[in-house]
């Protein structure tokens, strides 16, 4: 069988702006990995297609339908119709097909599959990391685990892995002195709220390591070495050493060519004098710098998310309301209660799960970090689109997060082999 066209009626605009659009959702019955589309039935233009990552339907190109409204921004204002006639449609295939999208497919949202599917709301099997979307039910497996772990989430409906925003009172380092001092580690306070997302498409960690070049010719080797002894001990006979050997050094009997170190010494002097290099100028030579790379700390990693939301009923609109609201407001600065100090913002654990709610062992973890810009998008399709009730028909939020602390080896242990870690 070729691909399946179902024609589906539309509205573009809002208000007395409104244009009914007619389009297509096309789907492949025999070839479930094959994402469905969406085609502008007028000009037979392909407009939209289903990402698996983002669990929507998201516009292609720079096309526009109506009365001129980006592609983006009609498919996001009428998302759930799209998603409720491509279930329909799928569901109106045989049973042999219906699997191949129950079981697995890159589209599973409400798929009733055969006898073979796991009974219940109809939903994917648990091999299935898609995001669900309309009103169906989401998976008991992973609703459970994000309705514990997380106070808000997004979809309403999320099914399979997600990331968590854990988010904490900042209790602040604590500096210890004695034969030891330093700075500890117990930033966490106490947990405030969570935010559970699904997992983007783009994933990535960055490890760095500051090493820098130094060097250290025999001069400043002969000069540290006596910088050393004057800490160490008695700080006249070092110095008085240092000097004893430069003039020792400097003392050239009759007949005999002067040494290398005097040479230098003479030649070092004479330079920091005039401020030239006056041995590489007269004899093309320069002192052995010995160059090396050398450790000189840690750094800490950056972490950047982008997350896009559309809203399907009410309840969602909220959610994505108080989501950026959440993010927004536990970021800023907190006052002191007067007008001396300002109290440090919360700090965000932020962690990939799988669908059982565990760590997930093939992504990178993450220490706890702070959110140190926020971004929100509230026109992502480029027009200015709301619902009913003015939420925006989509929002793209991006975020920008920093460790408190560097990765260090230590973190490791503990950690499965199988696990890939920080």
């Amino acid at each position: 069988m070729a691909v399946q066209n179902t024609n589906i009626l539309l509205q573009s605009g809002t208000g007395s702006k409104k244009l009914p659009v007619q389009v297509q959702i096309q789907i492949d019955p025999n070839d479930p990995q094959r994402p469905p589309s969406i085609i502008d039935k007028d000009t037979g233009d392909i407009i939209g297609q289903w990402d698996n990552n983002s669990g929507a339907f998201v516009g292609l190109g720079e096309n526009t339908v109506g009365n001129n409204q980006q592609v983006d921004s009609f498919i996001a204002q009428n998302q759930s119709q799209l998603k409720k006639a491509t279930t329909n449609a799928i569901n109106d295939l045989n049973p042999s097909q219906k699997n191949g999208f129950a079981n697995g497919g890159v589209y599973s949202t409400g798929v009733q599959g055969s006898a073979t599917t796991p009974s219940g709301d109809g939903t994917a099997t648990a091999a299935s990391r898609s995001i669900q979307g309309g009103n169906q039910a989401p998976q008991a497996t992973l609703l459970g685990v994000s309705a514990q772990a997380a106070n808000l989430r997004y979809p309403s409906t999320i099914s399979g892995d997600f990331v968590l925003f854990e988010i904490y009172e900042y209790a602040g380092s604590n500096v210890t002195l004695g034969e030891n001092p330093g700075l500890s580690s117990g930033r966490r306070g106490g947990k405030v709220s969570s935010i559970a997302l699904p997992i983007q498409a783009s994933i990535v960690d960055s490890n760095t390591v500051d090493w820098k070049e130094d060097t250290l010719n025999a001069l400043k080797g002969a000069l540290g070495e006596a910088a050393v002894g004057m800490l160490g001990g008695d700080p006249g006979k070092a110095l008085d050493e240092f000097i004893g050997k430069a003039k020792k050094a400097s003392e050239t009997k009759k007949g005999e060519d002067m040494s290398e170190l005097a040479r230098a010494i003479k030649f070092a002097a004479a330079s920091q004098a005039v401020g030239s290099n006056l041995r590489s100028r007269f004899s093309g030579e320069v002192m052995n710098p010995n160059l090396e790379l050398l450790f000189n700390g840690p750094r800490l990693r950056n972490f950047n998310f982008a997350f896009l939301m559309s809203a399907r009923d009410d309840a969602e609109a909220k959610t994505i309301r108080q989501i950026i609201r959440q993010f927004k407001e536990k970021m800023a600065v907190r006052d002191g209660g007067g007008a001396l100090f300002l109290r440090a913002p919360h700090v965000f654990d932020i962690s990939y799960r799988t669908d059982q709610g565990t760590a997930h062992p093939a992504i990178n973890r993450i220490k706890l970090a702070a959110l140190t810009g926020f971004n929100v998008n509230y026109t992502p399709a480029g027009t200015y689109s709301t619902f009913e009730d003015y939420t925006m028909t989509a929002y793209q939020m991006s975020m920008q997060f920093t460790e408190l602390d560097p990765v260090y080896e230590s973190d490791y242990e503990g950690l499965s082999q199988n696990e890939i870690g920080f």
